[in-house]
């Protein structure tokens, strides 16, 4: 049997059983915010964690960074999965997270298919450039042994125009720009070396506008507008912020709340980051 058979009939399994193995009550599963994106897109991820059992259960708080949460993506065309370690961040509870019955522990990810210096020839991505199916799925570490996998989710990429490919990789090799002082692309994840300031990202979101992607560079420069505001007059850009985020996918408006309160906050734009939280704590 072919190895993309073999996922097929794994995926099939996982619908049957469900989520939960090795004695655990904790059942893991995962949502993205669409199921067509562009070639370099950010994927927006929510994780939901339930507790299937009748008494409270202590587990490792799910991150990418720590190891104790993967995002695995299979190529059935191909046989190849990759995990990536530097898929955007987690926005889990640190250290141990407790898991009442019944209650589900919501977690947002932030997933580039790929970061930017896969454009290169991966053999991974590379036969993904062209477009067609991938399988997402989430591994969850409780101990070395004891292993959550959720259901797979299949993905439809579809192949970026061959002039925002070619731009992109061309700012990729630009030398270093002076340091610029507020949000930039590459806060939002977009793996783009060079600092680029307000008319850089314009510039490149003039010519990269499809997709996720381009959704997020125009949304880095809304935020270099309200940067460049005084503090005291941002109260309108602030609500036009939340007014757009509340127009985004669920689960894309809830991961890109907690990144942005993140970037707000180092940029010291406080009145932002307060409205933002106000939008994080709506139920």
């Amino acid at each position: 049997m072919s190895k993309s058979r073999l996922f097929v009939a794994a995926l099939v399994i996982h619908c049957l059983l469900g989520s939960r193995v090795g004695g655990s009550d904790l059942e893991v599963s995962i949502r993205p915010h669409a199921r067509q994106v562009i070639f370099g897109d950010p994927l927006y991820v929510e994780v939901t964690i339930v507790n299937r059992g009748q008494a409270a259960v202590t587990a490792p708080s799910p991150d990418l960074t720590l190891g104790t949460f993967e995002l695995e993506l299979y190529n059935p065309q191909t046989g190849l999965s990759v995990v990536p370690q530097d898929w955007g961040r987690g926005f889990g509870i640190p250290g141990q997270v407790r898991y009442e019955p019944g209650k589900p522990v919501k977690h947002y990810w932030i997933v580039f298919v790929p970061k930017l210096y896969r454009l290169k020839k991966d053999p991974f991505w590379k036969p993904v450039r062209k477009g067609g199916p991938i399988y997402l799925s989430g591994l969850y570490y409780l101990t070395r042994r004891l292993v959550l996998r959720s259901e797979g989710v299949d993905i439809g990429v579809q192949p970026r125009e061959r002039e925002e490919v070619e731009t992109l990789k061309r700012v990729m090799n630009e030398e270093p720009r002076p340091y610029f002082k507020g949000p930039h692309p590459a806060g939002l994840g977009i793996q783009i070396r060079p600092q680029l300031n307000r008319d850089a990202t314009v510039a490149l979101a003039a010519t990269v506008k499809s997709g996720e992607l381009g959704d997020l560079l125009r949304l880095t420069i809304r935020l270099q507008d309200i940067y460049a505001t005084p503090p005291e007059a941002r109260d309108a850009e602030n609500r036009a912020l939340i007014e757009w985020l509340n127009e985004q996918p669920e689960i894309k408006r809830r991961a890109l709340a907690y990144e942005l309160r993140r970037i707000c906050g180092s940029h010291h734009m406080t009145s932002t980051a307060k409205a933002l939280e106000e939008l994080i704590s709506a139920p």
